[in-house]
């Protein structure tokens, strides 16, 4: 099950992967640290981490690790991040390219964590969106992008193209 540390009750984790206007947002500071198990194995090519835009409220920083489901705050602020963002407003836009990810250090993920560092300065973080890219390592429906397959969670169908860093 999708899990986040850090947040507000009134709007959880759940909302992260909706396109109906809700959000996720944090609770008592703008840290959040967001878990997503997935169903099979996956290698993740990109995300795409949606806010709202021109807003103090989006994340500016944000570390990437994978395959450790109980990390906790002091762990990702201190451990080195298989991977780390320093976002612009523009990147956290409806529709902005994704994050491209280095795909030899995020093969074979059994669950993302990600950890929403810092904001623009304000109290609290707002996402409205998480597209995980990517593709099952052993999907046989072939079709194997338009990730996030949490538990619990359905695929959404593909009503675009694959990003070019696909092979």
């Amino acid at each position: 099950m999708v899990s986040c540390l850090n947040e507000d009750a009134h709007y959880p984790v759940a909302n992260l992967f909706k396109k109906d206007g809700s959000y996720l947002q944090s609770d008592t500071d703008p840290q959040l640290l967001v878990s997503v198990p997935f169903a099979e194995p996956v290698c993740i090519a990109g995300l795409r981490i949606e806010a709202t835009a021109g807003d103090e409220e989006a994340p500016a920083r944000v570390k990437l690790f994978t395959n450790r489901p109980d990390i906790g705050f002091d762990e990702a602020e201190s451990d080195e991040p298989l991977q780390s963002f320093e976002l612009a407003l523009a990147d956290t836009k409806a529709g902005a390219p994704a994050l491209e990810l280095r795909r030899a250090k995020f093969r074979s993920v059994h669950s993302l964590q990600l950890f929403v560092e810092e904001n623009y300065g304000a109290d609290v973080t707002r996402l409205t969106y998480l597209h995980i890219l990517g593709e099952a390592k052993h999907s046989g429906s072939g079709d194997g992008f338009g990730l996030p397959i949490p538990a619990g969670f359905k695929l959404d169908a593909i009503t675009e193209t694959p990003p070019s860093y696909f092979s």
